[in-house]
């Protein structure tokens, strides 16, 4: 396990298990954006960095995400999903794909900013509408029918 990072950004420490060069290159990027990023390339690896430090977030490819989830329930990035194919060829006519960083980061950053920030703005409001439908729907949910068939509010 390698620290790549400098900087320690309490509660968004992110784990890279990648192999050497795509693992070195994802915590550069991540680095670069602010967390602190570990790499571990081996399964030993990186079963010592999940039982010795808390992470917020492992980045790693579909065919590892069992094996993460398997020794640490944590949210895992799968990286795979942010190539993309892209419209230009190279001179040999095979096609190539296009790492998309920012959409990447945009994830990264979900899942390691705090619950609370997550929130959606409604439900930052009162749990109450105050008129039209969304409060006739409001009150529907709210009441419910006693055994005697008269309604009771909860």
């Amino acid at each position: 396990m390698k620290d790549i990072a400098m900087d320690h950004h309490p509660g968004q420490r992110i784990l890279v298990f990648l192999p050497d060069a795509a693992a070195a290159l994802i915590a550069t990027r991540l680095n670069e954006a602010g967390y602190l990023a570990c790499v571990a390339c081996t399964v030993p690896e990186l079963q010592k960095a999940l039982a010795e430090t808390e992470y917020r977030v492992v980045v790693t490819t579909r065919p590892d995400i069992d094996t993460v989830r398997g020794i640490q329930p944590l949210p895992v990035v799968n990286l795979e999903i942010f190539f993309h194919p892209d419209p230009g060829r190279t001179s040999t006519g095979r096609r190539t794909k296009r790492f998309d960083a920012k959409a990447f980061l945009d994830r990264v950053r979900t899942l390691t900013e705090p619950a609370k920030a997550r929130e959606e703005p409604h439900a930052l409001h009162s749990p109450m509408p105050s008129d039209g439908l969304g409060f006739r729907l409001w009150r529907l949910f709210r009441l419910r029918a006693a055994p005697n068939g008269t309604q009771l509010a909860r």
